[in-house]
């Protein structure tokens, strides 16, 4: 299932510039990588490897080689004097839990559309081999990412500091929660991913998805809940909350929660701001006048779970998310010295090394 290096997933024409031959990457790609790497500039390459670092040949070989490592990396290509030039790559790595790792680099005269084909083709890539979620750290700032995974659609699992991270499924609209993930599962539907309580909740134990709202560009329902079908996040989780406005389009705040009872009448279903008048009884509200501890104390107090836990219960919870940080940025931030040696090519055998490039 992994594929000869150089063989063709799918060709794109282009009205004036010829074809665009999306294919996977080998070893013999690497200095072409390398010339694609290099004709970024450093705000990119900031964007693309979370450092401003000078990329060198041997890094430029390990992502054209991630096939041997078990995962999967594509490379842009059109005709050029003397052979053909490489103006956009995508690629994952596998991660322990068995998730792919991914990235993506768009040159700069070709970036508007490229992006997306891109990502499609690697999500298929991915999905033949049997991998169901991508995932990657974004920094805040880089809008033309977090748009190319808003466009497929994704949910967000953590927001540390200036990044955010993001799962996507490689096939459908929406991820689903990793099989070996311990501790109670919730889900959180909010603006933009973001949950003021994410973080206080995950440091308190509890596994927290948030979905960026049920529609998608241009008003299109992406949840499959609202299209009244199951949704693979709800199926597997102990709790939702419903963080949408009151005045979201189409009434999709009341939608939502009417829509979770009804393929999930046991779960706990929470609602922030005003409660509504068409809602169940049951339907619980989260004042917004609550702090993140008190909201937690009653996700906690609704999951069954004792919300008084153990101080060392709460420091290991605590720890968590500051340990995937300092791993991250550990591997991310390398001393200039690191990088000029070739470091940066050892470091990545860590997926997490290669961040999330600039596509817009």
């Amino acid at each position: 299932m992994g594929g000869v290096p150089g063989a063709t997933v799918r060709t794109v024409p282009v009205a004036d510039r010829g074809p665009v031959t999306i294919r996977l990457s080998g070893s013999a790609d690497a200095p072409g990588l390398l010339a694609l790497f290099e004709s970024l500039s450093d705000h990119d390459r900031y964007y693309r490897f979370f450092s401003p670092i000078a990329p060198s040949l041997r890094l430029a070989r390990r992502w054209a080689t991630l096939a041997e490592r078990g995962g999967c990396g594509l490379v842009a290509t059109i005709p050029a004097t003397g052979g053909e030039r490489i103006v956009g790559e995508a690629g994952y790595a596998i991660l322990p839990d068995g998730t792919g790792e991914f990235a993506i680099t768009v040159a700069p005269d070709w970036r508007g559309w490229l992006g997306p084909v891109l990502l499609s083709a690697l999500l298929s890539e991915a999905d033949k081999r049997g991998i169901p979620i991508l995932a990657a750290d974004i920094l805040a700032e880089n809008r033309g990412m977090l748009g190319l995974v808003g466009w497929r659609g994704y949910a967000a699992t953590e927001h540390l500091g200036d990044r955010v991270r993001v799962v996507l499924p490689t096939s459908g609209t929406v991820p689903q929660w990793p099989e070996s993930l311990a501790g109670p599962r919730v889900v959180v539907e909010a603006p933009g991913a973001r949950w003021p309580a994410a973080m206080q909740a995950q440091s308190s134990g509890i596994n927290v998805m948030v979905c960026p709202g049920p529609r998608g560009r241009h008003g299109a329902i992406r949840c499959p809940e609202l299209r009244g079908e199951p949704c693979p996040l709800v199926r597997g989780a102990d709790a939702v909350v419903v963080a949408l406005p009151s005045s979201a389009p189409g009434d999709d705040r009341d939608q939502l929660v009417m829509a979770h009872r009804t393929h999930r009448r046991d779960l706990p279903v929470f609602v922030a701001g005003p409660r509504g008048t068409g809602l169940p009884p049951d339907v619980r509200r989260l004042s917004s006048d609550l702090s993140d501890e008190e909201v937690v104390d009653a996700l906690q107090e609704a999951l069954g779970g004792d919300h008084e836990r153990t101080s060392l219960v709460r420091l290991l919870g605590m720890l968590r998310p500051l340990a995937g940080l300092l791993r991250r940025t550990h591997h991310r931030r390398p001393p200039p010295a690191a990088a000029s040696s070739g470091e940066v090519g050892q470091r990545q055998q860590s997926p997490t090394d290669q961040g999330d490039g600039p596509v817009v």
